[in-house]
């Protein structure tokens, strides 16, 4: 139900009121590119992100972020200073990456075993019925730094999303 699209960073800058957020314009196939902001500010600078093949969770409600309209969010793996305590900073965080010849646009499959891929729900469903809240805690990076729900791989048509420098990370 929660629709993760390939999405290419066309441009990004640094937002005017937050040192942690960024203002990224992804494309992800639509008539115009999107605008999301990322609380990656701390770890990226915006130079490092364009250009970058990027994985984004497409079909959550618009929201403002700082003042600042967010249609969609940006997946990112990362790792916490202190595993163990809930309250700790974020030491590591890498953009999870769709392979390079990923088409712009394309839905990432995730293969569950005894499930069917069907339409994603409306961004109105996804928020009164808290999907993405449900899916979140199964998202992470394994051992090889390949994005997963559970066991299962985020797949493109040219090959599996990852954050290869992150291994066993959360993905959020």
């Amino acid at each position: 139900m929660i629709d993760f699209r390939v999405g290419e960073i066309k441009s990004c800058e640094k937002h005017p009121d937050s040192d942690k957020l960024l203002v990224e314009q992804i494309d992800v196939g639509e008539e115009a590119p999107r605008q999301i902001c990322s609380g990656i500010g701390k770890f990226l600078e915006p130079d490092q992100v364009v250009g970058k093949k990027v994985v984004i969770v497409s079909n959550l409600k618009a929201r403002k972020m700082a003042g600042t309209a967010s249609e969609g969010m940006l997946l990112c793996a990362s790792k916490k200073a202190d595993p163990e305590d809930p309250e700790s900073e974020l030491a590591e965080l890498k953009l999870v990456e769709a392979p390079a010849d990923a088409e712009i646009g394309e839905r990432v499959i995730v293969e569950m075993p005894d499930e069917e891929h069907g339409q994603a729900a409306t961004p109105n469903k996804v928020g009164k019925k808290k999907l993405y809240e449900k899916v979140a805690p199964g998202l992470r990076t394994d051992a090889e730094g390949t994005v997963c729900f559970k066991e299962s791989p985020f797949m493109t048509s040219a090959g599996p999303c990852t954050a290869k420098d992150l291994p066993e990370a959360v993905v959020s």
